[in-house]
Parts: structure tokens; sequence; C-alpha cells
């Protein structure tokens, strides 16, 4: 005879997890459109990805079908998975005037979508997530088109006040940081955590417990840029490959920085390739910074051990 227990609700949802619901977005004169009428359960298909944000239930799929969706995003991101479609660059976010997405990713997913810089002024970014817990942003283009001084690809931390802004057991891997319309409109910084324009200030931000892996990134500035406090830990920056367009082929100052209240006495770097103007590894403790290969200047291509 089988028993059956009365087990904690929480415990229950473990043995039977919630069901994925697949939400689809598409361009109403996309090509495909007929096919999704025809194949989508009703109420699942949405022509903006807002509109499909905005029913969506935890443990959501939503799809997003290729097509330029001219969108300003501002749903949170809470247990979801946003994926493009195809192939690189057949998806993409072209914001209306601010950031392509900006709100709290929250145990989510990311994937397959170009995300273009806004036409705003310096300072804007095409992806602003609040803040980043327990999520993963792969596979995906960021495309600076002003050039404009400030512009951020992904940044991590709020707009302008700089609380609570952190990174934790998040990835962010397989990304591309370029350009469109020439090497002069590359990003001033790529990856951010905190404000652009800040050296230092006496919130807490944290990057803990995460990784920043395998992107290739073209920055006229700043690779990766973290504006810290002292709460670090647990975390990886490996195997980036980071340089420009522009100033022979390097960043014009840093390729991977860690600045603010303190120095970065956890994170490692690993692996790196780095080609930097004015030095390539700036603000980490020596003893964590190996097998990163650096060029700075005019110098030959040597062995970082960071400063």
């Amino acid at each position: 005879m089988i028993r059956e227990f009365n087990l904690h609700p929480e415990l229950r949802s473990q043995i039977n997890p919630v069901p994925r619901r697949a939400l689809h977005v598409a361009k109403t004169d996309a090509g495909n459109v007929d096919y999704l009428y025809d194949n989508v359960p009703y109420g699942r298909l949405f022509h903006t990805i807002a509109s499909a944000l905005a029913v969506s239930q935890a443990y959501d799929d939503i799809y997003i079908w290729p097509g330029t969706y001219a969108e300003s995003i501002t749903n949170a991101l809470t247990n979801l998975r946003l994926m493009g479609v195809g192939g690189w660059g057949e998806v993409t976010v072209a914001p209306v005037s601010s950031n392509g997405y900006v709100g709290a990713v929250t145990d989510s997913v990311v994937s397959g979508i170009q995300w273009l810089e806004p036409s705003a002024a310096g300072g804007t970014a095409a992806f602003a997530a609040t803040s980043l817990y327990g999520s993963t942003i792969s596979d995906c283009l960021f495309t600076g088109k002003t050039g404009n001084v400030g512009s951020v690809g992904l940044r991590i931390g709020a707009e302008v006040s700089a609380a609570s802004q952190n990174m934790f057991q998040s990835t962010i891997t397989r990304c591309l940081f370029d350009a469109s319309g020439g090497r002069t409109k590359e990003w001033a910084y790529a990856i951010l955590l905190g404000q652009y324009d800040a050296t230092t200030d006496s919130d807490t931000r944290v990057f803990a417990y995460s990784e920043i892996s395998y992107n290739t990134i073209y920055a006229e500035e700043r690779g990766i840029s973290l504006k810290i406090d002292a709460a670090n830990g647990g975390g990886v920056i490996k195997n980036n490959i980071i340089g420009s367009r522009q100033n022979s082929g390097q960043t014009s100052t840093y390729g991977i920085e860690a600045s603010g209240d303190s120095t970065d006495l956890l994170t490692k770097l690993l692996d790196n390739r780095i080609a930097a103007g004015s030095d390539a590894i700036v603000g980490f403790t020596t003893g964590n910074v190996m097998g990163n290969i650096v060029s700075v200047g005019a110098g030959a291509p040597t062995s970082e051990t960071g400063q």
C-alpha cells in the first residue's frame, strides 16, 4: 500500500515542479507570424516584449522571434527566461529614448538578444540591471552607435544613485560588446558595476560569487569596471578578450578596473587577454591575478600580475 504523506508545499513543488509556460513575441509584419498564429495557443502570442512580460508568471519562457523591437522595457525579470530565437543580431531591442531594459533581474536568464545603445546623452546603458541576483546573461550583443561619453553596454546598479548595486551569484558570459556605424562609436564602458562617473562613495556595492567570462569586448575607455565597496568575495573574471578598434587597438584607460571605497581583495582574474592604453588591470590584489596576457601602450604583450 502506498501511503501519501502530507508534505510541506515547498517540498511538494520540488517533487512536482510547476510546468513552464511558453510565451511568444513576434512583430505583426514578421514572415513567421502566420505560423505562430496557427501553432501558439490563444493568449500566448504578443507583439511587444513588454506586453508579454506584463502577463508573465514565474518560470515562464518568453521566446522573442526575429525583428527589431522599438521598446524601453521596465518590467522586472523574476524567475523568467527571456530568449531570442535565431542567430546573432536577429532579435534587436532598439530603445525609444532611455535604456533598452532597466529593472531588477532575479533568478532569470537573458540570452540571444542584441541590445542597442540609446540615443540619449552619456551615462545611459543599453541594459541596466538595477541588481543582478542568481541570473545569467549570455550570448547577447551590446552594440554602441553614438560614441557618447559615459555610454555603457551593460550596467549593474542604479542609473544615478549608488545604493545596492549588487551582482550576486550571477554570470555574464559569451557576449559581444561592439559598435555599429564605425569604430568611433564604441562603448565608453562595456560592463560597469556602479556609476560611470563615480570614483568613491559610502554605499555598499558587491561583486560576489559571480563570474564574467568568455566575453569579447571592444570599448573606448574601460572594458570591465567595478565601482565597489569592501564586501566582495568569491567572484572571478576570466577568459575575456578586451581591447578597442580605436586607440591603436587599445582601451584608452583600463582593461579591467576595480575602484571605489576599497581595493578588491578577493576577486580572481584569470587568463584574460587585454590591450590597454594606461593600465590593463588595476585595483586587484596581486595574488589573485594569474595567467593574463596584456599589452599596455606601445609595449609588447606580457604576463600581468595586477596591482
